[in-house]
């Protein structure tokens, strides 16, 4: 649920976990939304991120392509660490 400038979605077991790697990713320079927390109801605040799904968009351009591609890239080398 969106809430402002903010994701709300509710709490796991596995979130820990999930802050966690979303976090690393940050620090690893991957643009991932910002884990901020928890609100009264106990759910996750995640920073909104704007923008278009790749389902609902156009083909990407080869320029769209080659950014995605770099992305991909450094979820996989900071993952490896």
């Amino acid at each position: 649920m969106r809430v402002g400038d903010t994701v709300r979605k509710a709490w796991t077991a596995a979130t820990p976990h999930i802050v966690a790697y979303v976090r690393a990713m940050r620090d690893g320079g991957v643009e991932a939304p910002e884990p901020l927390g928890r609100d009264a109801q106990g759910r996750q605040i995640i920073e909104f991120l704007p923008g278009t799904l790749a389902i609902d968009s156009a083909p990407l351009s080869a320029a769209e392509l080659a950014r995605v591609g770099g992305m991909v890239r450094r979820i996989h080398d900071v993952s490896a660490r």
